[in-house]
């Protein structure tokens, strides 16, 4: 159908206090086909660059297709793509809200975190005449970001959805 939705998702990270980052959703309709895109929030929390370690979250991407026409297949096809937002697909950059000073992250496809997510990284089907989807996206900040200073850092990440 050659259809695109897009919605904007926010990655936030915390240095000096936890919390949530504001989610998305967006609707698209036309005579055959009804769908909705809604992505949960993406937060890391603390990050604490002097520990080696990194620092993970998940969000999610639910999908639901609602198809107009009963003639029409059962499912629908779709592929998910993740803008770069202020980095490049290698190597995402959360910025501080009050600065410029930036943490290296990246969100991707699986949970072993080895597959980065890019512009047309996943597809998959809904099922039925009235379907939903689930996608998780995984994000990580690399560890030992010594240059980093407290304070709020984030990113828009813009999701596009083709069917």
């Amino acid at each position: 159908m050659g259809r695109h939705l897009r919605r904007a998702v926010l990655a936030a990270a915390l240095l000096s206090a936890a919390g949530a980052a504001q989610a998305g959703s967006g609707s698209n309709c036309n005579l055959i086909l009804c769908v909705t895109i809604d992505a949960t929030d993406l937060a890391f929390g603390n990050y604490a660059p002097l520990s080696g370690s990194v620092t993970d979250s998940t969000s999610t991407i639910s999908i639901s297709a609602r198809l107009l026409l009963s003639l029409l297949p059962t499912a629908v096809s779709y592929t998910l793509g993740l803008s770069t937002g202020a980095g490049t697909v290698a190597q995402r950059k959360l910025t501080l809200t009050t600065g410029t000073n930036t943490l290296n992250y990246n969100l991707y496809t699986d949970s072993t975190r080895s597959t980065v997510w890019g512009a047309s990284s996943v597809s998959g089907s809904t099922s039925g005449i009235t379907g939903n989807a689930s996608n998780t996206v995984y994000g990580r900040i690399a560890a030992s970001q010594t240059t980093a200073v407290p304070g709020s850092y984030a990113d828009t990440i813009v999701v596009t959805i083709t069917f």
